[in-house]
């Protein structure tokens, strides 16, 4: 299997899918109006304001400051947010050509990644999710050497890089703590995993101080604990669900499968004494501990979905990366046994990406609305 080829042919599909989305324009919500008006601001006035003329405060600088890059050009910025998802699809190679044994299973994480609706949907809008995303795997791929191979430069790099994750979201915070947990997993050494963490939230410290500095109760504080812990968790699972069963299936079904995902993942893991340096570990462990972070916030619930993406890619190459330890271990006729059902339920993310693509763009250009 020729997977260089596959890699091509998922930058070129994910390109001509964000093409068509795009082709009137990006997409606008509440949120992407003050990203755009602080990009604005910045480019002519050299501060950061919202659309209303207040300070920006709710959101950390990094995605305005991306934008500001393009000026306020739309084409510009809608090429670099096309850049910013073909970055996805490259890093994934990267990471799960070094990670992933199993050829097959390699194309099959490669196009779950490149066709599935959620790093479209944070690409097709004006929407800080997809940069995170790029930043997160960047982070992976500098720790995954820096495992290999403890340099200073890499640990360097990689508290460059945990930085501006964390000025890009503030949920970066949480995830940097996620790689100083496996930092500290991976060399039992406290002093080095609480340097990096505290290294890395350098700058996003400095910019909640000056928030509290210009603002006396900072707005950002006003979307963490808005919603209710079973509001959370129920929108939560639905989005999860949707990733791997039909939007129409019953949400009863949607929670059993994904908390018999969550229990059975937990006890593979325990059970085989799956190492603490496995990608198999890894990729589970930042999936699931985004994920059960963002419920603990409790943030707003109306776009949940955004909000979830983030976790995506490590849950879907958490998975396969547990298939890929087991595989060795089965017949070659249950292995393309299962390489069948892998198939079959690829069929479901890329149609319904493909559902999508066509309404983001009749929706971008103005032959449907959004219903409220």
């Amino acid at each position: 299997m020729n997977f260089k080829l596959i890699v091509l042919l998922c930058l070129l599909v994910s390109a001509g899918m964000y093409g068509y989305s795009t082709w009137c324009g990006l997409g606008i919500t509440y949120d992407s109006q003050h990203y755009l008006s602080a990009a604005s601001s910045l480019l002519q006035d050299g501060v950061l304001k919202n659309a209303d003329g207040s300070i920006y405060s709710n959101w950390p600088p990094l995605y305005p400051v991306f934008l500001a890059l393009f000026g306020t050009n739309e084409f510009l910025i809608k090429i670099g947010q096309g850049i910013v998802l073909l970055g996805i699809v490259y890093l994934t190679y990267c990471i799960v050509s070094q990670c992933i044994t199993d050829k097959v299973l390699r194309a099959f994480l490669l196009i779950g990644i490149a066709v599935g609706t959620p790093l479209m949907l944070v690409n097709v809008f004006v929407w800080s999710e997809g940069l995170f995303v790029l930043l997160t795997l960047a982070m992976y791929l500098l720790f995954q050497k820096y495992q290999q191979s403890p340099k200073w430069p890499l640990l360097i790099g990689l508290i460059i890089v945990s930085n501006l994750l964390c000025l890009q979201r503030l949920v970066g915070i949480g995830v940097v703590g996620l790689f100083g947990i496996m930092l500290y997993l991976n060399q039992r050494d406290v002093k080095k995993a609480g340097c990096y963490i505290a290294l890395s939230w350098i700058g996003v410290l400095i910019w909640l101080w000056r928030n509290i500095q210009v603002e006396v109760n900072p707005s950002f504080v006003d979307n963490v604990f808005v919603a209710s812990l079973n509001k959370t968790l129920y929108s939560y699972i639905e989005a999860i669900g949707n990733w791997i069963v039909p939007v129409s299936l019953y949400f009863s079904i949607k929670v059993i499968l994904v908390i018999g995902w969550l229990i059975s993942t937990g006890l593979f893991l325990f059970y085989k004494r799956i190492s603490v340096k496995s990608f198999a570990f890894q990729a589970n462990f930042l999936g699931w501990s985004y994920l059960f972070f963002m419920i603990g916030i409790g943030g707003t619930l109306t776009e949940i979905d955004r909000f979830a993406v983030p976790g995506y890619i490590w849950l879907i190459a958490g998975f396969i990366a547990i298939i890929d330890t087991i595989l060795p271990q089965l017949s070659r006729k249950s292995r393309w046994i299962l390489y069948v059902m892998i198939v079959v339920w690829l069929l479901y993310p890329t149609g319904r990406t493909l559902k999508n693509v066509v309404f983001w763009h009749d929706v971008n250009c103005g032959k449907q609305i959004i219903p409220n």
